[in-house]
């Protein structure tokens, strides 16, 4: 077998290259970005030096390794939905029962542990309704807090908010959205472990990744918190990384670095897993190119995985390549020691390469100049490969931010989120696999996944401890909720306020009484806006009038 005498003699070569295609303006715009970071550690480069240091370095001018990828691409057996287009048989194929449980359970525990007044326990259906609204947030981008969504300005009022959920009970519902025991976990671990390997686990099991993949690191503004990050243009955000399908991008594995430090060596194996070794996967390594080295290079090589990527100084190169001088314009300059070429090539300026899966030769192509004219150049093969492969690990960070549902919230909960922004796109991706025939857009997959998640059952088919309403003991709410003008008085309900334990009689001023300046205590409240009304004349009047005062 060709890849068995690879193996054994390092030997086994095709002259054939990668397809002409794409330019160098990727490249150029990664090697020209500052990537110093306060999470790095300079052990990462100083090992690399050592390792790669007893190379016995050579002109590059070996064939590339013939190799052929052993794996599938596409949805596993795992994700069989009974209606293939329905976006929320997908969703829950992430989101589960066993994961929609213990997201009740813990959000039930910690109300209860918070000593929350008057909470109802909330119940799968309701969570459901409370996840859809967060993903019409990204919909419907507001730019503001949470509450304008259930705003009565005419101007910009959302009513479906409010038809869907009363604005207070989504308020404790996402304020009370928990995932695991506060009282039993450890102290160094963070919030949602348990709920992060259940989605990440069911990203890996929906889908086996096929030849090219990549290592990129995600939008930093989509995970904004406060971790300095000097180089970077959003400036506080979480280290993450993904790994990402190259032709269908989807999400196959993250890796969120958070009160840990990992060698790269650490962080790509546990980006890969098992999985992926000895299937000769070509990886494209798309992250900041402080990160790549030959010492990764070599190592991934070993467990029969191919790696393109462009590098900075001190990676394990050769004296050659780290300080090339007088290179001239589309010149070439490429090393090898057997395994990995390293390269630099000469355009606007020096931009350096490794390969386990190139040779040194270049394509003539042609390309746009700084004034729009069409211009040849010269580039080299495993830079073409890498820019083609590259310009596509913006395309995950652009489908999500379309729909951004993270803001707002605060530690945990905005990664929980961003999990389940990226989960519907994966859904989108084993929906686009699935189906045959005309499909839907994203926006429409989106916007279809919503709507059924936000179907509620019938209010009265609810019992006690599922009402959907504001609870009667709870204060009232500052501003009017938007549906108290919904179908007059047969969608609302005048009762008495429950007793408290200093008073059998509980008493409260009238919402109407005091915007008209009057000084009236009532006895009675409507139970589905949580409002403090008199039986007469305020009830009708506060459901019927828009401007009651």
């Amino acid at each position: 077998m060709e890849m068995d005498t690879y193996r054994e003699t390092k030997s086994g070569y095709d002259s054939d290259g990668p397809s002409d295609c794409s330019s160098d303006s990727s490249v150029e715009d990664e090697c020209d970005t500052d990537t110093s970071d306060t999470e790095t550690s300079s052990e990462d480069s100083t090992s690399s030096d050592d390792s790669s240091g007893d190379d016995t370095w050579s002109t590059a001018r070996r064939p590339p390794p013939r190799t052929e990828f052993l794996g599938t691409q596409g949805p596993t057996i795992e994700a069989e939905v009974e209606d293939e287009n329905s976006p929320l048989d997908y969703f829950q194929l992430i989101f589960d029962d066993d994961l929609m449980t213990v997201l009740v359970d813990e959000t039930n525990r910690y109300a209860s542990q918070f000593r929350a007044t008057s909470w109802k326990p909330t119940n799968k259906d309701e969570i459901q309704v409370a996840f859809g609204l967060m993903l019409l947030t990204g919909l419907i981008d507001k730019k503001r807090k949470l509450a304008s969504y259930w705003s009565t300005d005419e101007l910009v009022s959302t009513p479906y908010f409010g038809k869907c959920m009363n604005m207070n009970r989504f308020q404790r519902l996402i304020k009370f959205l928990n995932f695991n025991d506060n009282e039993s976990r450890p102290t160094n671990c963070n919030d949602m472990t348990e709920v992060y390997n259940h989605i990440i686990t069911k990203w890996r099991e929906l889908y086996n990744l096929g030849e090219h993949i990549r290592i990129a690191a995600i939008d930093e503004a989509m995970l904004k918190q406060r971790k300095y990050r000097k180089s970077k243009r959003v400036k506080y955000g979480i280290r993450s990384y993904i790994l990402v399908d190259a032709n269908s991008h989807y999400c196959w594995n993250l890796n969120i670095f958070h009160r840990m430090k990992r060698n790269l060596s650490d962080a790509v194996h546990g980006l890969l897993t098992e999985k992926c070794y000895h299937l000769w996967h070509t990886l494209y390594i798309c992250s900041d190119s402080f990160y790549n080295s030959v010492a990764l290079s070599k190592k991934l090589l070993n467990e029969e995985v191919h790696t393109v990527g462009t590098f900075r100084n001190h990676k394990g190169e050769p004296k050659e390549i780290k300080s090339p001088q007088n290179m001239k314009h589309n010149e070439i300059i490429a090393k090898d020691n057997g395994k990995v070429m390293v390269l630099a090539w000469k355009d606007k300026r020096i931009v350096k390469a490794t390969s386990t899966k190139h040779d040194a030769s270049a394509s003539n192509i042609r390309r746009k100049g700084r004034r729009g004219e069409s211009e040849a150049a010269e580039i080299p093969k495993a830079i073409i490969d890498y820019n083609k492969n590259m310009s596509e690990v913006d395309h995950l960070d652009q489908m999500l931010s379309y729909y951004p549902c993270t803001k707002s919230l605060l530690k945990w909960k905005k990664v929980f989120f961003y999990l389940m922004t990226v989960s519907v796109h994966n859904c989108f991706v084993l929906y686009k696999y699935k189906t045959s025939g005309e499909k839907m857009t994203y926006y429409k997959f989106y916007k279809k996944l919503v709507k059924q998640l936000c179907m509620m059952k019938d209010p009265s088919e609810l019992s006690e401890s599922q009402d959907l309403s504001t609870s009667l003991g709870e204060k009232a709410p500052r501003n009017d909720p938007p549906e108290r003008l919904r179908g007059g008085f047969t969608c609302h309900r005048l009762e008495m306020l429950p007793p408290t334990p200093k008073q059998k009689q509980s008493r409260r001023p009238c919402r109407v009484c005091k915007r008209n300046g009057k000084r009236k205590v009532t006895a009675y409240c409507c139970k589905d806006c949580s409002v403090p009304l008199c039986r007469t004349p305020c009830y009708g009047l506060y459901h019927t009038k828009k401007n009651y005062a």
